[in-house]
């Protein structure tokens, strides 16, 4: 999560960011200052929804970067955008995902939901057995028989949220598509770091990725230690919440490939899949 504050340290992207204060700067500060104040002063059932929007943001979140993902592979392989059948398994794939999460984490206590969480892991069930029959049907309506690569893609998101319906333990659960999630945004963020042509540029980069990725997720785990901050733990604790929902927002507009802005940065990042063969080789 901490290297998506790296962000905030390009210029290119700061003076992008400038342009849309709301997004990058006043609803990151409304978040975080709105999430420490219901932990502080809100009541049980406040903190219990705020977590509930939390974890449920989080997990739609993951598949948001599936989603860019496939989109960005659309456009190197040349097969197009994600097509509204393929939109439909991801969103039905995540749905069932945190349907399931609720109960896994007991998310509905202390909320209208708390007598509900068989019900909706079950529903959730549900919808995870219809997947295959609307994966089938998006491969006939969508573009994934085009090429394997997106075919390939498009099967890992619908099965993304799988270990949710396997497992009863928290850890099981939802470790192994967390940690997906974030090896994926590592590979990915590596190359937005190290797009410059001098070396010497690209070294600093790096070391202001790992710096941001070591300072703010440092940050983040001494604030989850209640014991330290005393009468204003929980405060604390719902900041924490809100840096990681900052996180969120920050992401759905960065990796907007139909925005023009974050198409060019991303294509010069990732030169070397955007590029043609006949460009990257003049002797062919």
């Amino acid at each position: 999560m901490g290297l998506t504050y790296f962000f905030y340290t390009d210029r290119k992207f700061r003076e992008f960011f400038r342009s849309r204060r709301r997004r990058y700067y006043y609803v990151p500060f409304c978040l975080i200052i709105g999430s420490a104040f219901v932990y502080q002063y809100g009541s049980i059932a406040a903190r219990a929804y705020l977590l509930l929007g939390y974890f449920a943001w989080q997990t739609y979140h993951y598949q948001r970067q599936n989603y860019g993902i496939l989109s960005f592979v659309g456009v190197v392989t040349g097969t197009g955008r994600v097509h509204w059948s393929e939109r439909a398994v991801l969103d039905l794939a995540v749905f069932s995902g945190i349907l399931g999460l609720i109960r896994i984490l007991g998310l509905g206590q202390d909320t209208f939901l708390s007598s509900y969480e068989d019900l909706l892991f079950q529903t959730g069930l549900n919808v995870l057995y219809l997947l295959p029959a609307v994966f089938i049907s998006s491969l006939f309506f969508g573009r994934a028989l085009r090429n394997k690569l997106r075919f390939g893609f498009l099967l890992l998101s619908v099965v993304f949220y799988v270990p949710t319906f396997i497992f009863s333990d928290p850890s099981s659960a939802i470790m192994g598509y967390a940690l997906a999630h974030g090896m994926q945004y590592y590979v990915f963020m590596y190359f937005m770091g190290s797009n410059q042509t001098l070396l010497s540029r690209n070294i600093i980069r790096l070391m202001i990725l790992v710096g941001a990725c070591v300072l703010v997720g440092g940050a983040l785990t001494q604030m989850r230690y209640a014991g330290v901050w005393g009468s204003y733990k929980n405060g604390i604790f719902g900041a924490c919440l809100g840096f990681v929902m900052v996180h969120f927002v920050i992401d759905a507009g960065v990796w907007r490939l139909k925005e023009p802005f974050q198409r060019g940065y991303i294509q010069n990042s990732f030169a070397f899949l955007f590029t043609p063969p006949s460009e990257k080789d003049p002797a062919r």
